[in-house]
């Protein structure tokens, strides 16, 4: 009897069928999770990923699968794919009421809803239907006009090589859930979050190219999970990912209140710090107990050593913070408390504190929680850089409407790119620094704090050089000492 998968999709050309409902034992908390592969999904994911660099994914893999035969008008079909998918709101959530930091996003935005939308559609008809309440006619239609575009030549890449792979590893996946201790640690991590029942939660196989390199990506929104996966990978690291993905769910699940109070207790220590391993807690907490703990149920004991031995997680620092408490993290699970326990924190911010040092007080960290401000025409460049710094949680938007966002929360970190040249922005920046004199070239990087104690970095710059100037910027983040001036 299957004890974790409830549901498989079995994998089609370009589709999947129905599932089969299995019943839970009564010992624990049955979690119920579903597999999807289906091709249509797989060009979506693709084309996120090709087009959007907030995406962390296997982008280079899949540039080259698609590089023979590029054109310009696949480029341009990318550029329209991209503004479609960005059409939708970015941040229209209200989850706290405000204070000196918000409470990380429990629940998936517009622009993240459209990416589970794609996740579900099983066809270009079915995206449309899912797509319509998220997104205005003109951009549906742009939408499947882009899909329509690669589709044939996805197609046939698909039924050749990823539906293969995708129909080996939905099926091995569900061998390896045959295990009922598997159950029961998914479970004792559901309680260790203090979250509800793990139903409806839903795993997305993406294919990527065998010859990839480096680490594959996961991303979780809300109830789904998408994970990528080689053809010939184990199905051990796939469940690995999984479990990793499901510990966010379960924090995200967890009750606000307790998800507050912790927040609460970082804020008391009164500096950036602290700030910096409350915005790892995610992360490393998930690594500790999906990657690290959980490689004694999935591996046998040489296979154990090799992974444990390898980085835990792509980021060294999450990697790093991940180590630091793996032993606190399995003696809290194993004594039945949870990880909004004000003791377990504590010790938690002790340890990550002592395990990474000075790369607290870099921007590097201490923007993985940030507030993005932006001219509009810039707003593309924000969300690369989103996607440079690893930030887990960001707020956005334009000069206009920062008042308002950083007023809520007071001594959010916060990252302004403007144009410098446009007299109105220049005049709004002054008035978030409080600041009525400063002037800023282009190409400038400065970094100024607020009466509060807020870190505001201020990233001048015209429209043509804003690429070459967010990436020196996070060049120059990961160092204490401020960027230096252009050259």
């Amino acid at each position: 009897m299957k004890r974790i998968a409830a549901a498989l999709l079995a994998v089609s050309s370009l589709g999947g069928c129905a599932a089969a409902q299995v019943p839970a034992p009564d010992a624990f908390e049955q979690p119920v999770l579903t597999v999807r592969a289906d091709g249509f999904a797989n060009l979506i994911y693709q084309l996120d990923c090709l087009a959007l660099p907030e995406v962390h994914c296997s982008r280079e893999a899949l540039r080259a699968l698609w590089a023979n035969g590029w054109s310009e008008a696949d480029e341009g079909m990318l550029q329209r794919w991209a503004a479609v998918v960005r059409s939708a709101a970015i941040d229209a959530r209200a989850e706290d009421e405000g204070g000196l930091h918000p409470l990380p996003h429990a629940t998936p935005d517009a622009a993240e809803q459209l990416r589970v939308a794609g996740s579900l559609a099983s066809d270009a008809a079915a995206w449309k239907r899912r797509a319509a309440a998220l997104l205005e006619p003109a951009q549906v239609e742009a939408g499947l006009g882009v899909l329509a575009h690669f589709h044939p030549r996805f197609a046939a890449w698909w039924q050749a090589h990823g539906a293969p792979a995708a129909r080996d590893a939905a099926a091995a996946l569900e061998t390896a859930l045959d295990d009922p201790a598997l159950a029961r640690w998914v479970d004792e991590l559901r309680r260790f979050y203090g979250a509800g029942a793990a139903e409806g939660f839903t795993l997305h196989l993406a294919v990527i190219p065998a010859e990839a390199k480096g680490p594959s990506y996961a991303t979780q929104l809300g109830d789904h999970a998408l994970l990528e996966m080689r053809p010939g990978d184990r199905p051990a690291s796939r469940l690995e990912v999984a479990i990793h993905e499901l510990c966010h769910r379960f924090l995200a699940h967890a009750p606000p209140a307790a998800r507050r109070e912790a927040l609460a207790s970082f804020v008391s220590v009164g500096d950036q710090r602290a700030m910096a391993a409350w915005a790892l807690l995610d992360e490393a907490v998930a690594t500790a107990a999906g990657n690290g703990l959980g490689a004694a149920l999935l591996y046998d004991e040489a296979t154990r050593e090799r992974r444990l031995a390898a980085p835990l997680y792509g980021d060294p620092a999450i990697d790093g913070a991940a180590r630091a408490i793996l032993t606190l993290v399995r003696e809290q699970i194993a004594a039945g408390g949870t990880v909004h326990d004000g003791a377990f924190l504590e010790r938690y911010r002790t340890a990550v504190e002592a395990a990474l040092g000075a790369q607290l007080d870099t921007p590097a960290l201490q923007l993985r929680q940030v507030a993005l401000v932006r001219d509009p025409a810039l707003r593309p460049h924000a969300l690369r850089l989103f996607g440079l710094l690893r930030a887990s949680n960001g707020w956005e938007a334009t000069l206009d409407e920062a008042p308002a966002l950083l007023g809520r929360w007071r001594q959010l970190p916060a990252v302004v790119l403007f144009d410098p040249a446009e007299g109105e922005a220049m005049e709004r920046v002054r008035a978030l620094v409080d600041d009525p004199t400063l002037t800023l070239a282009p190409r400038t990087i400065t970094l100024r704090h607020t009466a509060g104690g807020r870190p505001i970095h201020l990233l001048a710059t015209a429209p043509d050089g804003a690429a070459a100037l967010v990436d020196r910027f996070v060049a120059c983040a990961a160092a204490t000492a401020p960027c230096a001036p252009p050259r």
